[in-house]
């Protein structure tokens, strides 16, 4: 008698257990994966691929099929720093083609010159990839696009790193700094928006040699 009391007792459990409404947390969620960081990582990679390649181990031709112009209107003002200057008879205002680079000062950088300047701006490696933050004082002329490609560059033993602004696939400015590593440069930017560290900068440098 005992016995099939128990066993009624545990069927009728399992009938309210199986009635019962299904919680949220009950729900296994499956095929759903957030994106990861690596993931992140991965894709800014692919984007700046081309210019590595090219950067460091493609032609003259490679390189300058990486580079962006920017169209600006020249004006003949005084100072450092200002918008590219006219051309002898050619109008103030007028729109020029030029690539803008930052060092001690502001220069441009016009297409028939693009592969001297190139050829004169060998990059060594390739040490650390950064999210740029925006500097709202910044000449509209020199744009500063969305990542810094940190590369390391010597000469009579004096390092002088160069960075190149990337946007949308392309390099949009070079800044060039003298004397200073790129250790220190890269000192200055926020841990937060360092993408590439120099340990993975490194791997990748190499991959491409």
């Amino acid at each position: 008698m005992f016995t099939r009391m128990f066993i009624v007792m545990i069927v009728l459990l399992m009938l309210v257990s199986a009635c019962a409404p299904v919680r949220a947390t009950d729900v296994l969620e499956v095929g759903i994966e957030p994106a990861t960081e690596t993931n992140t990582n991965q894709a800014i990679k692919d984007e700046l691929q081309p210019i590595l390649d090219a950067m460091l181990g493609g032609s003259l031709d490679e390189q300058v099929a990486v580079i962006h112009y920017s169209q600006t209107a020249c004006a003949n003002v005084e100072g450092l720093g200002g918008p590219p200057p006219c051309s002898e008879g050619v109008a103030e205002g007028t729109e020029l083609e030029v690539f803008p680079t930052l060092g001690s000062e502001g220069s441009f950088i016009e297409p028939e010159n693009m592969h001297t300047f190139l050829n004169n701006s060998i990059l060594k490696n390739l040490y650390a990839v950064y999210r740029v933050t925006p500097n709202p004082n910044i000449e509209p002329y020199f744009p500063e696009g969305e990542y810094a490609m940190l590369f390391e560059r010597d000469m009579n033993d004096i390092s002088l790193p160069v960075v190149l602004r990337v946007m949308d696939g392309k390099v949009v400015r070079m800044d060039f700094s003298f004397g200073v590593s790129a250790a220190d440069l890269l000192k200055e930017v926020p841990v937060e928006n360092v993408l590439i560290t120099p340990q993975e900068a490194k791997a990748w440098t190499e991959s491409v040699r």
